[in-house]
């Protein structure tokens, strides 16, 4: 911002500055994967690393040459940016816990199946142009049926709570699975709905929401119902 007006005086390109943020779904992530966005911070970025409250790690300062450097240095890792900003599904959060149960793999296991489940399709993220014209693509997919032709309104948040604590604050998500069982149905989650803290002070209309208790389903229920 400091030197915008300089530089367009001078018409000369302004000297771009971005935030980048990595989805991490369950905020799990291995050893590698740490000293891999500690070296990013510091070679691409600010220096800083920024925790979210939804397990996701934004970088600050990054510098336009530094985006590309920075998108490969996170795949090779197996993280990505794609996915953690916009009008789509975001992180997949789930309460973080240093057992390694078996109920808690299981969950760890399905916050990793609802992120890819509703990762956006679109191949644009992988395009390359030269000169103006396209380079490089992916193949083409079908775009999800849910994301509509403009995608969604604003962006969706899916979180599930832990058996025995609620440190994702559940209530306030769009979707949110709370461990139960069912007499009938037997282990599964109760389904909580329209939560939300997207208040906008400029806005007299919005205002923060409570999620409700919609309906119990079963783990092989759960990505119908919420692509429903």
């Amino acid at each position: 911002r400091d030197v915008r007006r300089e530089r367009a005086l001078a018409k000369q390109e302004l000297d771009y500055i971005y935030m980048a943020r990595v989805a991490i779904p369950g905020g799990r992530l291995t050893r590698e994967q740490w000293l891999a966005l500690d070296a990013v911070a510091g070679d691409l970025a600010d220096g800083s690393i920024r925790l979210t409250t939804r397990q996701a790690v934004q970088f600050h300062g990054v510098l336009k040459h530094g985006l590309q450097p920075l998108a490969v240095a996170l795949d090779d890792k197996l993280m990505t940016t794609f996915g953690a900003c916009g009008d789509v599904v975001r992180n997949t959060v789930l309460c973080p816990d240093q057992t390694r149960g078996s109920t808690n793999e299981r969950l760890a296991g399905l916050a990793e199946s609802l992120a890819r489940a509703f990762k956006p399709r679109t191949s644009e993220h992988w395009e390359i142009f030269v000169n103006g014209e396209l380079g490089a693509s992916r193949e083409a997919e079908p775009e999800h049926d849910f994301y509509g032709a403009t995608y969604l309104p604003r962006k969706f948040k899916i979180a599930i709570a832990s058996p025995v604590e609620n440190c994702v604050d559940v209530w306030a998500q769009d979707i949110g699975l709370v461990p139960s069982v069912h007499d009938e149905l037997g282990e599964g989650f109760t389904v909580l709905v329209g939560g939300g803290l997207g208040r906008s002070y400029a806005h007299e209309t919005t205002f923060a929401r409570l999620g409700d208790p919609l309906t119990f389903v079963t783990r092989d229920e759960v990505i119908g119902l919420i692509s429903a």
